[in-house]
């Protein structure tokens, strides 16, 4: 093989570079040998932890910097957005129903002023009152043409001045109905219920707490969180399929004076369900570092197998546990909205 700094040609199982000094990089996975910069293992795609890339030139910055690509991004085709539906048959509706309001209120207000209330008797209205002589709604005041009484004598019109307006009584003439405006029927869709599916996905790989939640968010989903019996027995079902042994949930403590219990999932889900092994949490390992994030295990008690169970770890598993290497692993979780 050759070192990837130098290109100088090594043994096989050489550790480090007998010509720069360099120590060889390997996966912590498979052992193939990393040759350039990469986020992932080129042989079986697992994360590669940032301390085997520090000696490698890391590339040029993009768009996207801080979202590494995932090696099945190319077979990845990101959902079509949602058309919208067209709602200008609704909009034209609303514009022809309010005209239609609009004209109708417009020819209300045209009757109201046009409207003559005949007189009624009942002597004169003011100065510029009329006879006390009853009229009807059909009967024209005529000043110039003298009336005849019962009697056969004329009778001379009224000498009293005409109201202020000048105006004449006029028939009334009849009220034009009003038409209603017409009630469009609705157009709304009834949309048919959504729920949340959930699915879940176990990826083995030796990394830390911190790797597996960042390779969960690039698959779209997140660290899974088990908040109760009946998600733990799907969960811990699932991992009973692999040939692993730690597996990374969603869960950290944020500060060290927090406390199991009192914390929330990743997720901001309440803490409403607990396995723990016998013995823990213990918030801190043997060597006095703090044991802030939470695994699933399958680790047997008093020679007794005991199942899937929860245990704070530190970050890095394999910093006190060397033979954890390659029985790591983490659980991604999805949520999908499904019409019923």
């Amino acid at each position: 093989m050759k070192c990837p700094f130098c290109h100088q040609e090594l043994p096989d199982d050489s550790r480090f570079c007998t010509a720069c000094g360099k120590k060889i990089p390997r996966c912590p996975t498979c052992g193939k040998v990393i040759e350039t910069w990469s986020r992932f293992c080129t042989n079986d795609g697992s994360p590669l932890p940032d301390e085997l890339l520090a000696d490698f030139e890391a590339p040029p910055e993009t768009p996207d910097d801080g979202h590494f690509r995932m090696m099945d991004q190319s077979l990845y085709t990101p959902p079509e957005p949602p058309k919208k539906k067209g709602r200008a048959g609704l909009i034209i509706i609303l514009i022809a129903a309010a005209v239609v309001a609009a004209a109708a209120v417009a020819l209300g207000v045209f009757v109201l002023i046009n409207h003559r209330l005949p007189f009624q008797s009942g002597g004169s209205r003011g100065s510029a009152g009329i006879s006390a002589k009853e009229t009807t709604p059909f009967e024209q005041i005529m000043p110039d043409s003298p009336e005849t009484s019962a009697s056969g004598t004329e009778t001379q019109p009224d000498s009293a001045e005409t109201p202020a307006s000048g105006t004449q009584n006029q028939p009334t003439p009849p009220e034009t109905p009003q038409s209603a405006p017409e009630t469009q029927p609705s157009t709304q869709e009834t949309q048919p219920p959504v729920t949340i599916e959930h699915t879940y996905e176990i990826i083995a790989g030796d990394v830390t707490w911190e790797e597996a939640k960042r390779a969960c968010e690039e698959r779209g989903g997140h660290l899974a969180t088990v908040t109760s019996p009946e998600e733990y027995e799907t969960v811990s079902g699932l991992a009973s399929q692999h040939d692993l042994t730690f597996l990374w949930l969603g869960a950290c403590l944020e500060s060290d004076s927090d406390a199991w219990g009192e914390t929330a999932w990743i997720t901001g889900e309440p803490w409403s369900f607990e396995k723990w092994y016998p013995g823990e949490p213990s918030l801190t390992d043997a060597d006095g570092t703090k044991e802030s994030y939470l695994c699933l295990w399958n680790v047997a008690y008093d020679g007794q197998d005991i199942g899937w169970t929860f245990n704070d770890q530190r970050n890095n598993i394999i910093e006190a546990v060397s033979y954890a290497q390659g029985q790591i692993g983490y659980v991604c979780e999805y949520e999908n909205e499904v019409s019923r």
